[in-house]
């Protein structure tokens, strides 16, 4: 797999170019704006039809402990 860096400082024109030029199947977004950014992106490219996963980051910055490891 190979991870293609976005910017939700790119318009929506600049973001489908670079779903499809890298044939992108999945996207992972946060829980900010960047979920309808990429929504938008996509609905204006039919060639284009990538699963969206949204992400909590605030989980993501959560403390495990060898507890919940072990879980």
């Amino acid at each position: 797999a190979t991870v293609v860096p976005l910017s939700s400082l790119h318009p929506p024109s600049s973001l489908a170019y670079f779903l499809s030029d890298a044939q992108c199947r999945s996207v992972i977004v946060g829980n900010d704006h960047s979920h309808e950014l990429i929504k938008a992106a996509i609905s204006n490219k039919s060639n284009l039809n990538p699963s969206i996963v949204q992400i909590d980051k605030a989980s993501l910055l959560s403390k495990t402990t060898n507890e919940d490891m072990t879980d």
